[in-house]
């Protein structure tokens, strides 16, 4: 239903992501050896912290992934180039704005145990996924951005709905701490 170069132009566009990942540095790592130590000791206030301030850079992640999308659509959007081209970064500047979310909350499900809930919301993603791929028999190459563009902002929503901590945007317990047992 959809034509290879238009699948083509998806997966060139997805090469971007490869690169943004650099910019994690090991954070979801990270969170997912702090959060689960300190919450498995008792200690919930320190396995919270870590989690707020993974959130707060994973935030920052998020906006400087968009910011490089932004500016790669406007080079592309001046230069003439296909219109498919520039809707697909449209398309895609919604998957990498919430793609580290997405891997911030799927650490989260898992180092804090909640394995159940987080089965229930990839069944939900997965009933998504099954639905929106009606668009891509409906409309084509259209159908088929918005369905792979949307299904990480979808699964993010899910995950803020469901999370298993609060969320604050927060760095200066992290950085005040005198502790040295990390």
């Amino acid at each position: 239903m959809v034509l290879p170069e238009d699948i083509g132009v998806w997966k060139s566009v997805l090469l971007i992501q490869t690169y943004v990942n650099i910019l994690y540095i090991g954070i979801a790592e990270g969170l997912n050896r702090q959060y689960s130590l300190y919450s498995g000791s008792g200690d919930t206030d320190k396995a919270l912290d870590r989690a707020q301030v993974a959130f707060s850079y994973m935030l920052i992640v998020s906006l400087i992934s968009a910011l490089i999308v932004f500016v790669i659509g406007i080079l592309f959007w001046v230069r003439g180039s296909d219109p498919k081209v520039i809707l697909a970064l449209v398309f895609f500047a919604l998957h990498a704005i919430a793609t580290p979310l997405w891997n911030y909350y799927d650490v989260l499900f898992r180092s804090g145990q909640r394995f159940s809930r987080l089965a229930w919301i990839q069944l939900w993603e997965t009933i998504y996924i099954l639905v929106s791929m009606v668009l891509v028999y409906l409309y084509n190459s259209q159908g088929m951005l918005v369905c792979f563009g949307t299904i990480i902002p979808f699964g993010v929503v899910i995950r803020l709905l469901l999370r298993p901590t609060p969320i604050q945007i927060t760095a200066d317990r992290i950085l005040n701490d005198n502790n040295t047992d990390d």
